[in-house]
């Protein structure tokens, strides 16, 4: 999820939505939802709840490319929910 990271968004906030291979390319239809970045003392189990149970953010959605293990090519509304 390094392509993620590089939008300024935590991995944990996209969640697949569909996808498909065509020989060696993959496609990926992604979308953003807003998650809580839980303390690790809180335990795996509050965590996993977190990861699926975060908001979903409207229109913010991501289509990849990815060709032989590389990104090669994206399009994508995600919001920097970090700026507040």
């Amino acid at each position: 999820m390094a392509y993620v990271q590089s939008l300024g968004v935590e991995p944990a906030a996209a969640k697949w939505h569909s996808g498909y291979t065509s020989g060696s390319t993959e496609f990926a239809y992604l979308t953003q939802h807003i998650v809580t970045i839980v303390p690790p003392n809180l335990g795996a189990a509050c965590v996993d709840n977190y990861k699926q149970n975060g908001i979903p953010v409207s229109n913010a959605v991501s289509n990849v490319v990815i060709n032989k293990d590389k990104v090669s090519g994206y399009s994508t509304s995600f919001v920097d929910v970090a700026k507040g």
